[in-house]
């Protein structure tokens, strides 16, 4: 004490530096003392220290940041697209095949879903405190004032060491440390069931909850969070089932996903406040005519401006309800598309004459699924309409893969199931590589299937599953009375049907074969692509 006592005396503290220093010292103090406590004792009381600040302070927030749409060409047989899908998608995406996407809503949008963090709001006097420290230099005791937000593992992870904690029978607060993590638990198991909840509805593509945040401060009564769980989940419940009538009365709405309704809603909005004639106001109605493009490729976009310009055609949508919203888009297709024949790009005879019988005759209306081997699936789907005189044209054909989505596969059969009663009762219909679905994806389509079948056998036209393996799947087993025995065409009739189709509808199309991999395939793709300023994007066949 004595050395401390004499160093301390000479010390200069005339300074103004030095003066700061000591009125931090002296007014922080305690704060400096809780941090030493908190930090040196066990970890199980570490959390008890936590938890005591998430009571007092804490408070739980959920943000959803906004979709940012990055939309492919969804295109015209005379769109350029040969260049950016030439590694190995080109011709398929060029003659009008998809791969796992048999909607124009092939990921349309990146979004940030909700993310439920726990802050630690600062109180106006501790704002000003830990200013005072950072203008004095200690950013470390400024710091520490300002406690980290803790994401859900954090929060997840707090909650095991305090699950662990054992608090012996003689400390003071034992009851009230166990009361506040009990009810932290049951707050967490809400918070849960929120974040459950609010992701659903988010990337179900619900219109309130997309730029979305909600607070909740942490408190023992649960019931508040208990509440909000009930209403979240009645929301989602409500949302489905507003989906699910307005996709059975407006027929053109199955054409697109969700998540592509939502941006092309969201087009129309800011068409409406767009200046007519400006560069923004064509901008956007060029990335609106070319997704309406997916329905039909005959459609121009002065039939788009016009219809726009329509007194009543489209307002604002913004103010509506969701129900209205969609509603009012679906009228808006119908507009477009309720009169218009469906397009249908003709094969010349001379190749259809070197096909085998077309199978599916007028009254051959249902489900069918046929088997081949799995480099055949892409062939076969092409004799299919090489068969019926025609190409395919995009809102017909699925290719699945593993991530294949639940709604392409439902769109798909919503397509078929009342094509007749939209001037479509000749459309064939075509979901290949249906092996590479799981098992709960196609048990979920054979009873979709079958339930729609029932109901719509008068309204529905001709719907081919086809699989790349025969046996240990579940949807060829379950549809075995519709199956089909089919083989496609000869190798030298589908090379003169490809080399027809790219010099007809493809424009800029390249092919790059090599004899063994790792020969630079890839790499020329790319440098091709630079040369022309052109995108790459990769698009998968044969689900691969």
């Amino acid at each position: 004490m004595g050395e401390f006592l004499a160093a301390f005396r000479g010390l200069d503290v005339t300074s103004r530096a030095a003066a700061t220093h000591l009125h931090t010292a002296s007014t922080q103090f305690s704060t400096l003392m809780n941090l030493f406590a908190e930090k040196t004792t066990s970890p199980g009381m570490q959390a008890c220290h936590k938890l005591r600040k998430i009571m007092e302070k804490g408070l739980y927030v959920w943000r959803a940041g906004a979709a940012q749409f990055n939309a492919l060409a969804l295109g015209a047989s005379d769109t350029d697209l040969a260049l950016r899908t030439s590694a190995g998608g080109g011709l398929s995406q060029s003659i009008g095949l998809s791969s796992s996407g048999g909607s124009a809503g092939a990921p349309v949008a990146a979004t940030s879903g909700p993310v439920l963090l726990l802050t630690f709001p600062l109180s106006d006097a501790e704002s000003a405190r830990a200013d005072l420290l950072r203008s004095s230099g200690e950013h470390k005791m400024a710091s520490a004032l300002a406690e980290e937000a803790m994401d859900l593992d954090s929060l997840l992870d707090l909650r095991n060491r305090l699950m662990l904690l054992e608090i012996s029978q003689e400390h003071d607060d034992r009851e009230h440390i166990y009361r506040m993590i009990a009810a932290f638990v049951e707050q967490l198991r809400f918070l849960l069931d929120i974040s459950s909840a609010l992701e659903q509805l988010h990337a179900e593509c619900h219109f309130a909850f997309q730029e979305y945040e909600e607070e909740f401060a942490p408190a023992f009564d649960v019931s508040p969070l208990k509440v909000r769980s009930a209403a979240l989940y009645d929301t989602l419940k409500e949302w489905r089932q507003v989906v699910q009538d307005v996709r059975e009365r407006y027929y053109f709405l199955n054409f697109f996903s969700m998540a592509h309704v939502l941006r092309l809603v969201h087009i129309l909005d800011e068409q409406v406040y767009a200046e007519r004639g400006s560069s923004i106001a064509r901008d956007l109605t060029a990335q609106l005519h070319n997704s309406l493009l997916f329905v039909s490729s005959s459609l121009t976009i002065e039939e788009v401006e016009e219809c726009l310009a329509r007194a009543g055609a489209w307002r604002s949508s913004v103010a509506l309800e969701e129900r209205e919203r969609l509603e009012m888009f679906g009228t808006l297709l119908d507009v477009l598309f309720a009169e218009r024949p469906p397009v249908s790009r003709i094969i010349s005879q001379e190749i259809v004459a070197k096909g085998s019988r077309y199978i599916f005759e007028q009254g051959t209306q249902g489900p069918y699924v046929v088997t081949c081997d799995t480099s055949e699936v892409l062939d076969l789907v092409l004799t299919l309409y090489v068969q019926k005189g025609r190409l395919p044209e995009p809102e017909e054909v699925l290719l699945c893969d593993a991530d294949t989505r639940p709604e392409d596969l439902w769109l798909m059969l919503l397509r078929w199931s009342t094509a007749a009663e939209h001037r479509r009762s000749d459309r064939l219909f075509v979901v290949g590589n249906v092996h590479e679905l799981s098992y709960g994806a196609q048990s979920q389509t054979v009873e979709r299937v079958l339930q729609l079948w029932s109901s719509a056998a008068q309204t529905c036209s001709t719907l081919v599953f086809i699989s790349g393996r025969a046996t240990g799947q579940h949807l060829v087993t379950a549809l075995n009375a519709r199956k089909m025995e089919l083989a496609p065409l000869e190798p030298e009739t589908l090379r003169s049907l490809y080399a027809s189709v790219a010099e007809k509808y493809c424009r800029g199309l390249c092919v790059f074969t090599s004899t063994h991999a790792g020969e630079g395939k890839s790499h020329a793709i790319r440098r091709r692509a630079s040369q022309f300023n052109a995108a790459y994007q990769h698009v998968p066949v044969n689900g691969r």
